[in-house]
């Protein structure tokens, strides 16, 4: 036992490790000397860059508001961009850090955790944090990682801390303010939501200008079929997640998955859909722990086929050190090719619905019996309530 709980906690400091340097090493980055597939420093990196030198009044909106991050890049001894990266690189190390120390209060399998933690590294949009490391999401994704750790662990004033100075980071953060309410103590769900909208508000009528950035980029088709391209396989794999998980842990995790769900609809009517949806990645990896929790019982070749073929079609998604330069692969357009790996994937995960179909109907009614409980209760606490009130008068 002892044995083991040391191989728990090395997994969770060294792994972290590696997939930062994968990241760092593989994935291209933008920049000035990038290749041209790559691109250039985008324009949020460079109002962030005008906030750390000190150039505050030139930037524009919202990234002027987004204050936690050039503060802190102003203080290391780094240019902008370089600062930029080393702070998301920290960031990303932590989210993975604490996603398996949440996966652990889980009680997943060690096998699980990886597996689930080398998924939510490859989804494409997770890589972006790599390919253009000069932004503030990756400390915006380490602070939702952190928030769900503190409403699993029922710490509510780290929450509210977290949460409140998470909002300086990025706006996404939010939608998972209200994530208390599930824990049914309602006056500090109500602090928490009032100190969100306050750190909201208050830096939007200090900081006002008429600067606002012409980079929005909404709704439409083409950035919707590459979110759907990413994610397809995945939602389906986080669906049956959240059906198989543990009734523990389920109402709490469904309640984090819809607010970020609803939040990344939301954001993403007029800011950059790829990244909106990338705040589900810490109740991605819950979900997909869950799913392959599930196959490593009794079907853990299927898990890991579906794991390398997921590996292996995210990685010709996003550019990377050994592929930019070369449009084939094995004489196939790469188009073509990480459309044929998806199709497997997606086969197979099909292929695993299949084989957990006992599994999946029993979590599925277990499930309903939570919610429709749930439901009956409520209503029976205001009939209690309603009948003692209709005593008194």
């Amino acid at each position: 036992m002892q044995s083991l709980r040391i191989k728990r906690y090395l997994l969770i400091l060294l792994m972290p490790v590696v997939l930062v340097l994968i990241g760092e090493t593989v994935i291209l980055h933008r920049g000035d000397n990038a290749p041209e597939r790559v691109g250039s420093l985008t324009i949020d990196t460079v109002q962030y860059v005008k906030i750390i030198e000190g150039r505050f009044d030139d930037a524009m909106l919202p990234y002027r508001y987004r204050i936690l991050v050039p503060s802190i890049a102003r203080l290391l001894p780094f240019s902008p961009p370089a600062a930029l990266k080393l702070i998301t690189y920290v960031a990303l190390y932590f989210c993975y850090l604490i996603g398996l120390l949440i996966l652990m209060k889980m009680s997943f399998s060690m096998g699980s955790s990886v597996a689930a933690m080398l998924a939510v590294f490859a989804i494409p949009l997770h890589l972006l944090n790599y390919s253009n490391p000069y932004l503030t999401d990756g400390l915006g994704m380490m602070v939702l990682f952190l928030m769900i750790w503190c409403l699993l662990y029922n710490r509510f004033w780290s929450f509210l801390a977290v949460g409140g100075a998470g909002i300086l980071v990025r706006e996404a953060t939010l939608f998972l303010v209200p994530a208390w309410l599930i824990r049914k103590q309602y006056l500090k769900a109500l602090l928490a939501i009032i100190i969100g909208l306050l750190a909201y508000a208050i830096p939007r009528y200090l900081l006002r200008s008429p600067n606002y950035s012409p980079d929005a980029q909404s709704w439409n088709a083409e950035r919707m079929l590459w979110v759907l391209r990413s994610w397809f396989s995945f939602g389906i794999m986080g669906f049956l997640g959240l059906l198989l998980i543990r009734k523990l842990w389920f109402s709490r995790v469904a309640w984090v998955f819809g607010l970020l769900l609803t939040g990344a609809f939301l954001a993403g009517t007029y800011a950059d859909i790829f990244r909106m949806f990338s705040i589900l990645t810490p109740v991605m990896l819950i979900l997909l722990a869950a799913f392959f929790y599930s196959l490593q019982r009794k079907h853990a070749f299927l898990g890991i086929s579906i794991l390398i073929f997921l590996l292996l079609g995210d990685f010709l998604l996003v550019p990377n050190l050994l592929l930019y330069d070369d449009r084939t692969l094995w004489g196939i357009d790469r188009k073509h090719c990480a459309a044929a790996i998806k199709a497997i994937e997606i086969l197979l995960v099909l292929f695993a619905t299949y084989r957990l179909r006992s599994e999946i109907k029993s979590g599925f009614a277990e499930k309903i019996t939570i919610v429709t409980g749930t439901f009956r209760r409520r209503e029976k606490d205001e009939g209690v309530k309603g009948f003692a009130g209709s005593r008194r008068s």
